[in-house]
């Protein structure tokens, strides 16, 4: 099924300054990532932004919209905070103009972390005009995940997921700024060490060039056992690629191929020759930098992504209900997150425009994608758990910064209650994750993708399936979790580099940076730019 699915293309002050030193480099450290993960360059467009987008508190209240060009606005796209009557109105708003559009499929983005409540009024601009004119009413779920705000947050306010508020924090913030410091240095040998690996194994892929790219893996370290158990992982992830790649070539009935409806494609990775030349002598040039700015990578950052996952959640239970009065406290209440109530709404919508008792004439059936990048796959998550009955078309997730259990955990059951959705997890190709760099910032913070630099520094996975889901190896190794019901309708892409069946397609040389995902460029909404490995001539748009 997924297969036809395819086919139809429709920062903070201290007082010492030491202190302050090492938070100013932290907060450049991960600004650096907001360069390095939120795509190209964006241009106004005039296009009306609040028409189409929801903007979020960090305590999950709505913000009121603002029109960043209008005096009002002063170049920011966001306002106070709204009450529950007044964010119910902006609500009617929204949906009436879904209820005016032409289309039927109605579209919600939820952008990644390291984007700014600027940034994703940018992304609306830019990629609404595009997903309007292929058929969709586009919704951006905008809120605040810069490096900036959440490390601030972390340093002076949040502490054990509370909000100490700005006194106590600002109290407190020094014994913070110093565990983060101790974590730094205490922390350092590991870092070093999965720095080390990283530029063995990517040397070694280099000085030993592998038979087929498309097979990432082969070459590791050769120091004796150090390797053993990923060997293994890739030979089996070898294996699942080849017997894809047969049924994509030779059809179903593969001769020798078991079958699988599942889809998987890996593309080819192909650098030109002053790109390679170019990463590999700044990567040792750099190398030690590196090995200085890691560590406060994983000081700092650390507190900054636990920020990040929480805003994820605030935004569907806000931790205003917790102060509900005596009486209220001893009854169910709906969540008020401002996500959760933008999906009760458009779930209410969908069933009110489509219900029986609506004359034909007037009837609409609605269909609902879902789209996430990064962390945006974190909320969407709990949109599919909070809504089950959400009637969804299609859910694609990219680069997922969610980890495979909490995949496994909200996308499979939806599956199994939903029998037309199809699910569709777009990746970097494993190269690009690991290679990922940041040639403006002369190349001094360590190589890889952000989801990289979840599992290795900002995360502490007790399993291999608590690892990110957006990187090709953690998912393909895992892709048993979805079971027998659901596999016809489950892509899983990694896409290539400059593959020559890619060759005058949109994908051809992007996405190489996770932020690449949110480009326009790529149109992740259209069904042409998740094929898989086919001739270039079945490329129609």
């Amino acid at each position: 099924m997924a297969a036809a699915h395819l086919r139809r293309f429709a920062p903070a002050r201290s007082s010492t300054r030491p202190i302050r030193h090492a938070v100013a480099a932290a907060t450049a450290v991960l600004t650096t990532l907001i360069a390095g993960t939120t795509g190209c360059a964006l241009r106004p467009t005039g296009y009306r932004v609040n028409d189409h987008a929801v903007f979020v508190h960090p305590d999950g209240r709505a913000l009121q919209g603002l029109d960043p060009a209008t005096a009002a606005g002063r170049g920011r796209p966001a306002g106070r905070p709204l009450g529950d009557t007044a964010y119910r109105a902006q609500l009617r708003v929204l949906m009436d103009s879904i209820r005016a559009s032409p289309h039927d499929a109605i579209l919600v983005f939820v952008h990644g972390g390291l984007v700014s409540h600027k940034g994703g009024y940018e992304h609306a601009e830019q990629l609404g005009p595009a997903m309007d004119s292929a058929g969709y009413y586009p919704v951006f779920l905008n809120w605040n995940a810069s490096a900036g705000s959440t490390l601030r947050s972390h340093l002076f306010r949040m502490r054990q997921g509370e909000d100490d508020g700005p006194i106590l924090g600002l109290l407190t913030a020094p014994f913070v700024i110093v565990a983060d410091l101790g974590r730094t240095v205490a922390r350092a040998p590991l870092g070093w060490l999965h720095q080390s690996g990283d530029y063995c194994r990517t040397l070694t892929r280099r000085l030993k060039r592998e038979a087929n790219a498309r097979l990432p893996g082969n070459q590791f370290c050769p120091i004796p056992g150090i390797d053993k158990f990923r060997r293994a992982e890739r030979a089996k992830e070898e294996r699942l690629v080849a017997e894809a790649q047969a049924r994509v070539a030779l059809g179903p009935a593969a001769a020798g191929v078991p079958p699988d409806p599942l889809e998987i494609g890996l593309g080819d990775y192909n650098l030109t020759v002053g790109q390679t030349v170019a990463r590999d002598l700044t990567g040792v040039v750099t190398f030690v930098p590196k090995l200085v700015v890691g560590p406060v990578v994983d000081g700092f950052g650390t507190g900054a992504w636990a920020e990040m996952r929480r805003r994820t959640q605030t935004m569907f239970r806000a931790p205003v209900e917790l102060q509900a009065t005596p009486r209220a406290a001893r009854r169910y209440r709906q969540p008020t997150g401002a996500a959760y109530v933008l999906f009760d709404s458009l779930a209410a919508l969908i069933a009110a425009q489509g219900a029986d008792s609506v004359p034909p004439a007037r009837r609409r059936a609605r269909r609902l994608v879902l789209v996430g990048h990064s962390m945006g796959v974190i909320a969407l998550n709990r949109v599919l758990q909070a809504f089950p009955a959400l009637p969804v078309d299609t859910i694609r997730y990219m680069a997922a910064a969610a980890s495979v259990a909490e995949v496994e955990a909200a996308v499979v059951p939806f599956l199994e209650r939903h029998p037309r959705t199809v699910f569709f997890h777009g990746m970097l190709h494993p190269y690009a994750d690991a290679g990922e760099w940041q040639p403006k910032y002369l190349d001094v913070v360590p190589r890889g993708s952000l989801l990289e630099w979840i599992d290795d520094y900002l995360t502490a996975p007790e399993t291999p399936l608590d690892r990110t889901a957006g990187k090709w190896p953690n998912l393909i190794l895992a892709e048993h979790v979805f079971p027998a019901a659901v596999r016809d309708r489950v892509v899983l892409k990694a896409f290539g580099v400059r593959d020559t069946l890619d060759r005058g397609s949109r994908v051809f040389r992007r996405p190489a940076r996770h932020g690449d995902f949110s480009d326009r460029r790529i149109a992740f909404w259209s069904d042409s730019a998740w094929a898989l490995a086919r001739p270039a001539a079945l490329w129609t748009r």
